[in-house]
């Protein structure tokens, strides 16, 4: 792990996962690597020559922060497309790992042009026998140029400053190595495909000297030695200095045990690349395979491209699966368990449970490979019986394993795509409720073409300008402030949020399969960019399966005729409706509709300020303010809003600081912070003095978090959801309506009585929600 601490770079050794990256980046060649008498290598800076540009940081993929809860991310994979796939030769399907589906994949995409470029691993003579290498449709390798399966630690990364700019790229690597090669490799591609190569722990080279101790071999000082793993069928054989044993016979117990491990690997808890945004993943089909001739790789599909990916490769033999008949090979249990321990491994906050279980885990994987360390080479019997007479105390300990095979499947659709704080932390806050009530939720990735990029600007350039000129201003000016922002939201998202594969169409949305459909929270049914509404966030792609609301809004109060005749009917549709402002449960009741449950909360206050603040300890803490100062978070614009802040940090002589994701409010007043991460932001509202906004969600987090606020409302028909909001705890009082309104933020919130307030109401939200959950 590197991080930048008093002005250096500082190198953690037992979080290293060994990708190498950070060298491959460095712009002035600082860092330097040193092999360890078990295969590792450790980093070692040179302070004179770094400059501090924090590019190493940035790829390390050690700095990676879990955002997925373990029961969510085992569940989600109840939703995937599963696959055994082998190269249709049987001659290359035999002396391949599994199979020979990744080399399939990397060979036959850049023959057919599928692909312009990939980075993976080539076969090198000495060890650790393969390092990186970047291939084009000029340097196609044969099935013999690239390794089969490796299980010690390779630098995957350090061959990444060969690659050039191509159209599309695929990156082939395990979960770590993805991370960083993406992030190395920004502004080299157009399109990227990731390929993830199933992977719970990599090994020292400590693990192939207990591998060739078994056979009766022995890796010399100098490490010249000849080795190959896997082929010869499956699951293949380990070759040391000629001699051999079958896979299985030597993986059980250091694999079985997790010994000799990359410390690094502690720390990981994304097996599958799922929270590096893998198209596919491949892995061994343990358990659903018998050992035989030939071979096969489990591909488990993540997205769109992947299943096109996987459809399209020529010469490669793929066999679909349920879910059920895949579940025996995916070990959950173990990667459940794996994912839990993570913080524990890290120092982090967490269940004393699991803190005993990491260390017990520790003193075994010690005593364990103590004894066959020391010990003479053993009869396979003796390695066999220790794996199985060894209590897993570990594994008694963190039991018993959630059953992730019968939840209920929620997929919600909600403003999730906007760049907006709010759109983003309500779709997070709806993800983690329903989590807790026990069902396996994501967000629908409908994300319409005239809400991105420069479609977005140039819808928006239309409504506001008539004159072709003004519009086509509009759009040079504003297209870079938007797509800076858009980049950054669409990183948050990857980050935060668990979604399903890109959406566009009504026939992508028609696709999805779930026990109930949820329309989500935020302006939902309300006009889009293009000023009509949208019937996909009505649920009209929905033939069966329940359909529901919770938490949805209109975002307006009027509507004419035409409009309201097509709301009742797409509404009716519904079986339960939850809304979240008063004027829309007299909306729905005056189209005389029987399936409204009446008012609930926005999801983000059905969080309480511990919970937030949870996702706040994942800071960088890049922008926090040592120093009394009071916020400003405006979307609208308001001169009175920006004057009146001016006014308030004045009089309190404090800082004035302004947060927002577009550049073109940085001229309005205050230290201005351009578009943080999410939890940079709710760190900045629950830290303020004062906050002063305009926004719905800037007001929910200010009472989440007990923060004093006062509120210029919005302009327009848009403002009866913050009317609502502050009328539901008593805080009408903290709008302010005119410059010398000074009087309004001298006046402190009585949060006693708010959090009485808003205690009641996440209860009665939820039991609405509880409601809506077991519907038929």
């Amino acid at each position: 792990m590197l991080t930048l601490k008093d002005n250096k770079i500082i190198y953690k050794y037992e979080f290293c996962q060994q990708c190498g990256a950070c060298g491959a980046v460095c712009p002035k060649e600082a860092i330097s690597f040193v092999e360890l008498p078990n295969g590792l290598k450790k980093i070692e800076v040179d302070h004179e020559r770094c400059i501090r540009c924090k590019r190493c940081v940035a790829v390390c993929p050690s700095n990676r922060h879990i955002t997925t809860e373990a029961d969510d991310y085992v569940s989600s994979l109840t939703n995937k497309c599963f696959f055994l796939s082998h190269n249709n030769n049987d001659i290359i399907r035999r002396n391949c790992s599994s199979g020979g589906a990744v080399k399939t994949i990397v060979i036959n995409g850049l023959k057919q042009h599928l692909v312009d470029g990939v980075y993976s691993l080539c076969k090198t003579e000495a060890y650790p026998f393969a390092k990186g290498m970047f291939y084009t449709p000029d340097n196609v390798p044969d099935f013999g140029d690239m390794p089969n399966s490796i299980y010690h630690s390779v630098m995957a990364c350090t061959e990444i400053k060969d690659v050039h700019k191509v159209k599309t790229l695929m990156i082939v690597g395990t979960s770590c190595q993805l991370y960083a090669m993406e992030r190395a490799l920004v502004g080299k591609y157009e399109k990227l495909i990731k390929v993830c190569i199933f992977c719970k722990q990599q090994k020292t080279l400590d693990s192939t000297r207990f591998i060739a101790k078994m056979q009766g071999a022995e890796i010399p000082s100098d490490r010249n030695f000849k080795f190959a793993y896997r082929g010869n069928g499956w699951p293949g054989v380990v070759r040391i200095n000629g001699k051999g044993l079958l896979w299985e016979r030597v993986a059980a117990l250091p694999f079985g045990r997790r010994l000799w491990t990359v410390p690094g690997c502690n720390i990981c808890g994304d097996p599958f690349g799922m929270e590096v945004g893998a198209d596919i993943s491949v892995m061994d089909p343990w358990s659903i395979h018998k050992p035989n001739n030939l071979g096969d790789s489990l591909v488990t599909v993540h997205t769109r491209n992947g299943l096109e990916l996987i459809a399209q490769i020529d010469g490669l033999v793929s066999d679909e699966q349920s879910y059920s008949d895949v579940l025996p090979a995916l070990g959950l249990d173990d990667v459940w368990r794996k994912r839990i321990c993570v913080p524990a491994f890290k120092g982090e906050q967490c269940d004393e449970k699991i803190k005993t279980a990491v260390k017990t885990e520790k003193y075994q994987r010690e005593m364990l490979t103590g004894i066959v360390e020391r010990l003479p080479r053993m009869p396979l019997l003796f390695y066999r019986l220790l794996n199985k007479i060894e209590p897993k105390s570990r594994d008694k300990i963190l039991s018993p394993v959630p059953d992730f095979s019968d939840k209920k499947q929620v997929k919600v659709i909600t403003r999730h795509a906007p760049s907006n704080y709010g759109s983003l932390l309500q779709s997070l806050a709806t993800l983690k409720v329903l989590s807790g009530m026990g069902v396996r939720a994501q967000i629908i990735n409908y994300q319409r073409p005239d809400e991105r990029s420069f479609e977005k600007v140039k819808t928006e350039a239309k409504r506001k300008y008539a004159n072709a000129l003004k519009q086509l201003a509009y759009q040079i000016i504003r297209y870079p402030i938007e797509r800076y922002a858009e980049i950054r939201f669409d990183k948050m998202r990857s980050r935060y949020l668990d979604m399903t594969s890109l959406c566009r169409t009504h026939d992508d949305l028609k696709k999805l399969v779930a026990d109930i459909y949820l329309t989500g929270s935020d302006q939902v049914w309300g006009p889009m960019v293009n000023g009509i509404y949208d019937p996909a966030y009505f649920l009209s792609f929905v033939d069966r399966g329940v359909k529901a609301a919770y938490s949805a809004s209109f975002g307006r109060t009027k509507f004419d005729d035409a409009t309201q005749k097509a709301y009742r009917q797409l509404l009716s549709t519904y079986h339960k409706i939850a809304v979240r402002e008063n004027n829309a449960v007299e909306l729905i009741e005056s189209w005389q509709l029987q399936n409204c449950l009446g008012r609930v909360l926005d999801p983000t206050l059905l969080l309480s300020g511990a919970q937030w603040e949870e996702l706040i300890q994942v800071s960088t803490h890049k922008h926090k303010v040592k120093e009394p100062y009071a916020l400003v978070y405006q979307l609208g614009n308001n001169t009175l809003l920006s004057d009146y802040a001016k006014n308030v940090a004045t009089q309190r002589n404090i800082k004035l600081i302004r947060v927002n994701p577009f550049l073109h409010q940085i001229t309005r007043g205050g230290e201005f912070v351009l578009c943080p991460d999410a939890t940079e932001f709710l760190e900045l509202i629950k830290d303020a003095e004062i906050l002063i906004t305009d926004s719905f969600h800037g007001t929910c987090f200010a009472i989440v978090f007990n923060t004093q606020f006062v509120e210029v409302l919005p302009a327009g028909d848009t403002s009866i959801r913050n009317k609502n909001l502050l009328e539901m705890f008593g805080l009408s009082n903290r709008i302010v309506n005119t410059l010398d309104d000074i009087a309004v933020a001298e006046e402190r919130v009585d949060y006693d009585r708010v959090n009485e307030l808003l205690d009641a109401e996440r209860k009665r939200s939820r039991d609405v929600l509880e409601k809506i959950l077991t519907s038929d």
